[in-house]
């Protein structure tokens, strides 16, 4: 499955927090297409992400230890699976561009 991702999402979140991302967005339910992501500081050592799929009503807050100077945002991010293609981009993007498809992982 390739992943592509928006250029906001390339310069304001880590590559390791989205491929936590991924992850979680297959190995909790992956049969859903539309999954989103809050993220926050909850120490200074620690991240709390919030992952919820909101057609089902579902909701879990995962805490982990954050990387040195990783990068994320507070900005809503959203995963979209379509095609065979997970999209990964900010939520007010995808009401103002829609989705790119140009922009593939590097």
């Amino acid at each position: 499955m390739k992943v592509k991702y928006s250029s906001k999402i390339k310069l304001s979140i880590s590559r390791e927090l989205l491929s936590d991302m991924v992850q979680l967005s297959f190995s909790i339910v992956p049969h859903e297409k539309f999954h989103f992501f809050n993220v926050h500081a909850y120490s200074d050592t620690l991240l709390q992400v919030t992952h919820s799929i909101p057609r089902i009503g579902y909701r879990s807050i995962i805490t982990r230890q954050m990387v040195k100077n990783e990068l994320f945002s507070q900005d809503t991010v959203i995963l979209v699976i379509l095609n065979n293609t997970i999209y990964i981009l900010m939520k007010e993007e995808l009401s103002e561009e829609g989705i790119n498809q140009d922009q593939d992982h590097p």
